[in-house]
């Protein structure tokens, strides 16, 4: 675990410091080691929004949604996502839970 808080903090550095590339390498190593990690799940998925890759972001934020359900950002953004993609229905459901 001590390795992937390394690797955490090193991603969300390069993350902050705007270099998406390096930050996106580091949570998919993240990733290799914990399938599950929830920060790298989440800003792999905000990365993938800002490249525009919108069927990768909704699956990445699904994943992390699945380890933290609750998770208010999250769900937010899937919800936004939904929207942008045109699936208002769903979109919209995932609104209503937010309220």
């Amino acid at each position: 675990m001590e390795t992937i808080q390394k690797l955490w903090q090193q991603g969300l550095s390069l993350h902050q410091s705007g270099d998406l590339s390096a930050a996106k390498a580091i949570y998919q190593e993240i990733l290799s080691l914990d399938h599950n990690h929830f920060d790298s799940l989440y800003l792999s998925s905000a990365i993938a929004t800002q490249e525009n890759d919108l069927p990768l972001a909704k699956k990445l934020l699904n994943k992390a949604l699945s380890v933290n359900p609750r998770h208010i950002d999250a769900n937010f953004n899937l919800a936004v996502l939904l929207e942008k993609s045109g699936d208002i229905n769903n979109a919209l459901e995932k609104y209503s839970l937010l309220i």
